[in-house]
């Protein structure tokens, strides 16, 4: 992972408490490996979000990601953290973890 993704989705993951796996190597059903800048669980999709700073990363992928469960974003992670517009994100995608889990600024 590039060092400024690293960053980022640290500071998402700690200031907004969500779970954030960083450099996942994914492995899909059909034994094909990527590895992504980060895995952020509990929203977009069944299995997690799976985000890469450039798309051309995850394009090949995206059948293969969503028939496995996962969601699929790019062009997000590397700039300088925006709270408000990442909070956006997250609402845009959706909360498909526990409800308990659930963080209150999304209520």
């Amino acid at each position: 992972m590039n060092r400024p993704a690293e960053q980022f989705w640290k500071m998402v993951a700690g200031d907004l408490g969500v779970r954030v796996e960083l450099s996942p190597g994914i492995v899909f059903s059909d034994g094909t490996h990527l590895t992504v800048d980060a895995l952020v669980t509990d929203f977009g999709a069944s299995r997690g979000m799976l985000v890469a700073r450039d798309h051309d990363v995850i394009k090949p992928f995206a059948k293969l990601a969503v028939a496995d469960g996962y969601g699929y974003s790019s062009n997000i992670g590397g700039d300088a953290y925006d709270r408000d517009a990442m909070i956006e994100v997250l609402r845009d995608w959706g909360w498909t973890g526990p409800p308990e889990l659930k963080p209150d600024w999304l209520s």
